[in-house]
């Protein structure tokens, strides 16, 4: 992965962070267990797409 790629990939993850908050927090969810819950799934989907495209 590029510095390029990563840059855009974190500053894709923060976005998604913050839209992600204001919805969980609904839920009862405190934040931080949204953020983890959100670099999970970017980090899975980014290594899973490769992968299933081979």
């Amino acid at each position: 992965m590029g510095s390029e790629e990563r840059q855009k990939l974190l500053i894709l993850l923060s976005i998604y962070e913050l839209r992600n908050i204001a919805n969980n927090r609904e839920e009862g969810k405190t934040i931080t267990q949204t953020i983890g819950n959100i670099k999970y799934n970017v980090v899975k989907n980014k290594v899973s797409t490769p992968y299933q495209e081979k």
